[in-house]
């Protein structure tokens, strides 16, 4: 419904919904990416008592401050240049994002005002569990640069049973196909995201 009257998800910009409002989003519109202003963010989702439909996701990264706190932002899977659209860690160039807690979710980054990650990506995320537990990781949405004719992945995730790419490759993944569930042999496992120079997909979220 245009005026989000059933089911809704709203943004406060703050630690609670006495922050300011943004909002409803509601339907099959993509709500624009959302840069905070401060170290927290409020987030309800509210539905009615009829029609099950779809589901949604979000993601976020944090950025530190530079400066001062009016340039403090989490953002939603954004790539871009200018001050509140910083390239999400693990995609800078400063070496793998580091993932420790017990569970989470990180996703290919996204081309701002786009749906799309950029061109030339590389991206690496070291997931790290305590010792003697394993990792368990899986894909909810997952579209990367494929040719149909030979099946060569242009843009693909690899995913290292180990500390880094010199563990043993155990995925190697590109296309439309959500990969099955993949787990660990230990504490910890290396992903990597590479794109190339042309044709942007949707990405990942895993």
């Amino acid at each position: 419904h245009s005026t989000c009257q059933y089911d809704s998800f709203l943004i406060y910009a703050g630690a609670d919904a006495s922050a300011p409002e943004y909002g409803p989003y509601c339907g099959t519109d993509r709500p624009p990416d959302f840069d905070s202003t401060g170290n927290q963010l409020f987030l309800t989702f509210i539905s009615d008592v009829s029609l099950n439909l779809g589901k949604f996701s979000f993601s976020w990264i944090f950025v530190q401050p530079e400066g001062g706190l009016h340039n403090t932002c989490i953002v939603c899977r954004v790539y871009g240049s200018n001050s509140h659209n910083k390239v999400p860690p693990g995609c800078d160039g400063r070496g793998a994002a580091i993932l420790e807690q017990s569970e989470g979710s990180f996703a290919s980054p996204m081309v701002h005002g786009t749906d799309t990650y950029p061109d030339n990506s590389e991206c690496a995320w070291k997931i790290v569990v305590p010792e003697g537990k394993v990792v368990h990781l899986s894909f909810e949405d997952f579209v990367l640069e494929k040719t149909a004719s030979s099946g060569q992945c242009y843009d693909h995730v690899s995913v290292y049973d180990g500390e880094d790419p010199t563990a043993e490759r155990i995925s190697y993944a590109c296309g439309d196909n959500i990969p099955g569930e993949i787990t660990s042999t230990r504490n910890t496992l290396y992903v990597m995201f590479r794109s190339d120079s042309s044709v942007r997909k949707q990405g990942f979220v895993a």
